[in-house]
């Protein structure tokens, strides 16, 4: 089902709607099943930032693969037998 973006530029009212009702843009406490969100009702906001964590992750070896590619039409690989080289990155567990 579509959604609606109404805005009234007087009042300053916004809201997402199912249903392009006016009623439910006037009234959105009496027509919670149409709005997903109105400018109107109350929403949770942030009281206070605690902290900021900066992550950092190691660069990880890859390794590179030589694998044989056939094809038998014409189609990405084209016609016949083709050498590939693949990069991939290696496990967690070491395990390649």
């Amino acid at each position: 089902m579509s959604r609606r973006l109404m805005a009234d530029g007087v009042t300053g009212k916004v809201a997402i709607m199912q249903q392009g009702s006016r009623d439910a843009f006037e009234n959105p406490k009496d027509n919670l099943s149409k709005i997903h969100f109105h400018s109107d009702l109350d929403y949770m906001g942030i009281v206070q930032q605690l902290f900021i964590a900066n992550v950092a992750f190691p660069a990880r070896q890859g390794s590179i693969e030589t694998v044989k590619v056939s094809s038998k039409g014409g189609g990405f690989f084209g016609k016949g037998t083709k050498k590939k080289k693949y990069y991939y990155p290696r496990p967690q567990s070491g395990i390649a």
